[in-house]
């Protein structure tokens, strides 16, 4: 039997000069679900991953309350993932739509997003196929008082049996203001530095954007 899958959009893109999210990779045809290299589309790869698991309690929490962010948003859970949104986005998005509320952002923000992930993991789960996004690096840590940044990668996995390919990796954010024990999270964009400069010096944001 011909198994196909949508291809992902990537996780939380927020970009607040528009008034939708903006994907990093665009619809294409379905494929056939196969692991031989050459049939996997372009930005997908033949590769079972491990997840990236912490090497202390900060980057362990962390990875746990991403998980449970992803798997609100692929419910389609926009108030439990709203927990864990970065909060400073919320305020910067306030200078485009002032005449929102907090609340009506995040709906802006992030309703039809998390509606397109809970679709796709409903269609994947009634094919046999799991769809699961892992923690599969952390790039840089960055640590100023009570405050942890660390910079990661996230990819979509799909599995089948023992078929399993992985997109390309993602690159977020987490910061936590008292030392790793809770953590809201942003997607790496243009924006990402005015953000965290609402919040954070310049040497500070050099070290976490490796300028």
């Amino acid at each position: 039997m011909k198994v196909y899958y949508v291809l992902l959009l990537t996780l939380v893109i927020v970009s607040c000069n528009s008034n939708k999210q903006k994907p990093s990779s665009s619809d294409k045809e379905t494929p056939q679900f196969s692991t031989t290299q050459d049939s996997v589309p372009e930005g997908w790869y033949n590769e079972t991953l491990t997840p990236y698991t912490g090497k202390d309690k900060a980057e362990k929490n962390m990875i746990s309350q991403m998980n449970t962010y992803n798997q609100a948003l692929l419910r389609g859970d926009i108030n439990n993932a709203s927990l864990y949104i970065y909060p400073d986005v919320i305020k910067y998005c306030k200078k485009y739509y002032p005449e929102l509320s907090d609340r009506a952002i995040i709906q802006t923000l992030y309703k039809d997003m998390s509606e397109m992930y809970h679709t796709l993991k409903t269609t994947y789960d009634e094919k046999g196929i799991d769809y699961n996004i892992i923690v599969s690096n952390i790039t840089n840590r960055v640590a100023d008082k009570e405050y942890i940044i660390i910079t990661f990668e996230v990819v979509g996995v799909l599995t089948q049996g023992e078929k399993c390919i992985h997109d390309n990796p993602e690159t977020n954010i987490g910061v936590s203001h008292n030392k790793g024990k809770n953590w809201t999270f942003l997607a790496l964009t243009d924006d990402v530095p005015n953000i965290l400069r609402m919040r954070f010096d310049e040497e500070i944001i050099n070290k976490i954007m490796n300028y």
